[in-house]
């Protein structure tokens, strides 16, 4: 393999100050043909390469970048990777070098959108669209690690290209026959076979704070495919729901949902998808790497599975031309769809009080003591995120809920504009209806138990009862008066006998 140290050069510092307009004419082996895009890393113009005429997307760093040694090492080892992957879901590098003063790589040109820019255009996509892509790319991050041992870091919609067979806008589902999905940018990508820290900023946070899987977040050394997994789950829970996972106003807090908020279940947000889909989002987001899928030819079989289900009974796509989403809860603020920062690639150093990246972590019984509160906080600090122990609400993935919690019934959204308000109004009434029966009730009770206790008392009669007159009584017992006169008037009789 060609090394990527052999012609990329870190320019001098007496270049770093100049601004490139938009460039044109040949750069390196490419011809340039326009810009047709930018980022945070540099600019990307469309290019041809001069000998074969094959389209190319030449990446070009900026100057301020160019000087950064460290970013100039995972871009070289970016090449290198790149060189030695050839699989029809990854975007392959087809030339690198430097050019008037700057570095550039040129990769495989993709005729077709990002999916962070479909999101933003369509919304939440079809269950068919995104299990399509997810087997695409689950197969490319299986080949990547298998054959060479590479973990990606930095999965998300903004990082997966789909090359369409046809251009052009699609009205149904957005992945037709023929189109692929492809991986690209592997500059955070991480050997698991090196013990060499430098290239991943020891003690440094990298990748995208939407997507990143907790053992990313907590900075382990020992990062294998599972944390691929996660993105991709998390990427299908944005693509089915239109919404990340963990919503938040700061990194922070959308890491912190990543380390302690129970699974999101993207059946809540869409009613109409299929139980099998749901399940495989949530089992590749299970908060341990061990209640994920065993690897990627697992997730696969469970996706083509869940696929083969939908397309047996596509009564799903003839009915909605959009899955039906939920409005946002209380606790998903104001965000539904992804904001271009929300996707942005992060490195930021962990504070002093946070446990260093490295294997001490493993060995240290203090973390491994150490246990999760179940509360959510408005606001958290940095140590709290990385001190934070994963937490795991179940094995069944579909039951991955906080002990006690009660699910959602979901219910078919009314196409009448005043079904709500006469919901809510019925609801009220009902409501108001019961408290005042059980006002009266508890009334009605409360005088029979007076009236009882006045009963017995013998100070008041019965409710409703008429008192009995004193010659009614004499007349009840007429009979017993007369036999205890006569038993008198004996007694006397028998008393004057003896007496005589």
């Amino acid at each position: 393999m060609t090394n990527a140290d052999d012609s990329i050069k870190t320019p001098s510092s007496s270049s770093g100050g100049a601004v490139h307009q938009d460039l044109t004419g040949t750069f390196g082996d490419f011809t340039l043909v326009k810009k047709i895009g930018s980022g945070a890393m540099g600019d990307v113009y469309l290019g041809k390469h001069r000998t074969t005429g094959e389209p190319a997307a030449i990446k070009l760093i900026t100057d301020r970048l160019a000087l950064d040694e460290n970013f100039i090492k995972r871009f070289k080892r970016e090449i290198d990777v790149l060189l030695g992957l050839n699989h029809p879901n990854i975007a392959r590098a087809v030339g690198y070098g430097v050019d008037q003063d700057r570095s550039f790589l040129a990769l495989e040109y993709i005729e077709g959108p990002n999916l962070s820019d479909e999101l933003r255009e369509r919304g939440a996509m079809f269950e068919q669209d995104v299990l399509t892509i997810a087997i695409h790319v689950a197969r490319g991050l299986a080949h990547a690690y298998n054959e060479a041992g590479l973990v990606h870091r930095d999965i998300k919609p903004m990082n997966i290209l789909v090359k369409q067979q046809r251009s052009g806008k699609r009205t149904g589902l957005f992945m037709e026959e023929g189109d692929k999905a492809k991986i690209i940018d592997f500059g955070l990508a991480k050997p698991t076979d090196t013990e060499d820290q430098s290239l991943t900023m020891t003690g440094f946070v990298m990748g995208t704070p939407a997507y990143m899987s907790p053992e990313q977040i907590r900075c382990e050394a020992t990062l294998d495919f599972h944390a691929d997994m996660y993105a991709l789950g998390a990427t299908m829970f944005h693509l089915l729901t239109g919404r990340i996972p963990y919503p938040g106003n700061a990194p922070a807090v959308i890491m912190t949902g990543h380390l302690t908020q129970p699974i999101p279940d993207p059946g809540e947000l869409v009613p109409s998808l299929n139980p099998l889909t749901r399940k495989i989002a949530m089992t590749a987001m299970a908060k341990l790497p061990r209640g994920r899928y065993g690897d990627f030819r697992a997730m696969i079989s469970a996706c083509e599975k869940a696929l083969k289900e939908l397309t047996q009974n596509p009564a799903t796509v003839r009915m909605l031309r959009k899955p039906m989403v939920r409005g946002a809860t209380p606790t998903d603020g104001h965000k539904q769809i992804t904001s271009p920062q929300d996707e942005q690639t992060i490195g930021f150093q962990a504070m002093p009080g946070d446990r260093e990246v490295g294997r001490r972590d493993k060995d240290d019984p203090k973390l491994k003591k150490s246990t999760v509160s179940q509360t959510r906080q408005a606001s958290v600090t940095t140590s709290q995120i990385f001190k934070a122990n994963p937490n795991v609400g179940g094995n069944d993935a579909l039951e991955a809920k906080r002990s006690g919690s009660v699910r959602l019934q979901t219910k078919p959204v009314s196409a009448n504009p005043t079904a709500g308000s006469d919901a809510l109004r019925k609801t009220l009434t009902d409501k108001i209806e019961k408290v005042r029966t059980t006002a009266r009730l508890r009334k009605n009770q409360d005088r029979m138990q007076a009236l009882d206790l006045e009963v017995r008392r013998g100070t008041a009669p019965p409710a409703g009862a008429r008192a009995i007159p004193f010659a009614d009584h004499l007349r009840a017992h007429v009979v017993g008066l007369i036999l205890v006169l006569a038993l008198v008037a004996l007694m006397v009789l028998f008393v004057l006998q003896q007496v005589k």
